[in-house]
């Protein structure tokens, strides 16, 4: 047993020797080369992040709402990581540029660095959803901001093959695509060779797409629609719904007579007249003659949903021979029987309604939610109508307003030496605007004009509106800030011309 210790103590003493002289080897050889190393020119170490090379940075888009743009991206040459240095994403923040006539998809925010060279937008769109613009038509706007000036990019390229739209950003700010035949219509451009036959009623509409349609396209006839547009004569609930889809839709002004009376009783149901500042605008005028007939049971319970009422939102509303029992429209905000909004003509004759209405206490009311701009007319019509649970007897919000809130002391008007109707000022403009001089006759309001800059009604305005040897009204109204509503602040004058 003790040999073989010895032994194997010799053992460990010869390979510990070995490999001292493996490592003295070594250390003489790493010497050497160490020394050749630092006789030579050093060579100079460049990081990949200091290396100008392509990059591209992209923003998917999958918006429900707007399907029209699949992707954007931005390609350019620089040195580190291309999306500290650019951008490119949605923009969906101004409601204004999201209502640009034409508009096809977001607008979208593009922002470059100076050391960023050669930058490219590439523009992907979803040509089945383009609604029956052709992909011709497609062009792109640059948008100052500030000043909500549009100016076209001129040099675009389009590949249909791809469906993508690419431009070179010699600016920084927000760009947009429009169908150019739209936005040109509507500024009276010459672009016919861009006209198209558009048939709104082959597609989703935004309005099918971003509300809750209750029971209507269930019901709707696109075929009877299409036959009988503008003027409908109704009979049952089906034709009825498909005048609610035409009005939500197509719009413009429609004439709706009542052949019959109807029962919605088995029916969700839900506005004529949409309008909806993140997409398409349907402007709508609408005349609605029930000739004698009854609608039963309407219901609308939309409890997230603004502007609710047989009409939503509308331009002009003319309502007479029509008779409602059993009406029950709730929503959110702007809610009324007749209306959520209407800041034109409101004519209501022969009317007899009884039913609740449900929504925000400032902006419901029996008729019309919020009812701006020109008075509410309401003739030979009988009204039993609750509003949040109680009898309610102003026609609109704006009319509730304006009775609670109303300040006469605020400005003061006179005849002056001249014969000239004049005003004050008014002294508090921090919690006022749009002060209006208010014009009427035998009690109806027959003019409303702008007076923030006039401090006497010219003379002119006269001559043109007004008959000689007639006895008008004159008072003043503005828009409070606290109230957030249109109060009367002036005296009444009686004025003799």
């Amino acid at each position: 047993m003790k040999v073989k210790i010895i032994k194997t103590g010799c053992l460990l003493v010869l390979m510990m020797s070995l490999l001292t002289g493996c490592q003295q080897n070594s250390h003489e050889q790493q010497s050497g080369i160490t020394k050749s190393m630092t006789q030579s020119k050093p060579i100079e170490q460049v990081k990949v992040e200091d290396l100008e090379r392509p990059q591209v940075i992209q923003s998917v888009l999958d918006d429900e709402e707007k399907p029209q743009l699949s992707c954007l991206q931005l390609s350019g040459v620089c040195s580190g990581r291309l999306g500290q240095k650019a951008s490119i994403r949605p923009y969906a923040n101004n409601v204004y540029f999201n209502a640009t006539v034409g508009l096809i998809g977001t607008p979208f925010e593009v922002t470059v660095g100076n050391d960023v060279k050669e930058p490219l937008v590439t523009v992907t769109y979803r040509a089945e959803e383009l609604r029956g613009v052709p992909e011709k038509n497609i062009k792109v706007f640059h948008v100052y901001e500030k000043s909500q000036i549009y100016s076209s990019v001129e040099d675009i390229t389009m590949d249909t093959g791809t469906h993508t739209v690419s431009f070179v950003p010699k600016e920084n700010g927000l760009y947009l695509l429009v169908d150019i035949y739209a936005y040109g219509s509507a500024r009276g451009w010459a672009v016919s060779e861009y006209a198209y036959e558009s048939d709104k009623t082959s597609y989703e509409s935004d309005w099918e797409r971003m509300s809750d349609t209750g029971d209507i396209m269930k019901l709707t006839d696109k075929e009877w629609v299409r036959a009988n547009a503008p003027e409908f004569h109704v009979s049952t609930a089906e034709q009825l719904a498909s005048v609610v889809y035409y009005s939500n839709v197509i719009g413009g002004s429609l004439h709706i007579y009542l052949e019959d009376d109807i029962d919605l009783k088995e029916y969700s149901w839900v506005p004529m007249g949409w309008y909806n500042i993140n997409g398409e605008t349907v402007s709508t005028i609408i005349h609605f003659d029930g000739q004698g007939h009854t609608i039963d049971n309407m219901t609308m319970n939309l409890p997230k949903q603004a502007e609710v009422g047989l009409t939503g939102n509308v331009v002009g509303l003319t309502v007479e021979n029509l008779t409602m029992r059993n009406a029950s429209v709730s929503g959110l905000r702007d809610v009324g029987m007749l209306g959520g909004q209407c800041n034109g003509t409101k004519i209501f004759t022969n009317l007899t309604i009884s039913g609740r209405v449900q929504g925000d206490r400032e902006s419901t009311a029996a008729l019309v939610g919020w009812g701006g701009g020109t008075e509410c007319v309401c003739e030979n019509c009988e009204l039993d109508i609750t509003v949040n649970g109680q009898k309610e007897s102003y026609l609109t919000a704006n009319e509730k307003t304006r009775q609670l809130f109303s300040d006469d002391s605020l400005i003061t008007l006179s005849i002056n030496e001249q014969g000239q109707v004049q005003r004050t000022e008014l002294s508090d403009t921090g919690n006022y605007k749009n002060l209006s001089w208010v014009i009427r006759k035998d009690g109806k309001q027959l003019l409303r004009r702008g007076a923030d800059h006039e401090l006497t009604i010219p003379a002119w305005v006269w001559e043109k509106n007004f008959e000689k040897g007639k006895t008008y009204t004159i008072s003043m109204e503005v828009y409070s800030s606290s109230v957030h509503g249109y109060i009367d602040c002036s005296n009444t004058l009686t004025f003799n011309l």
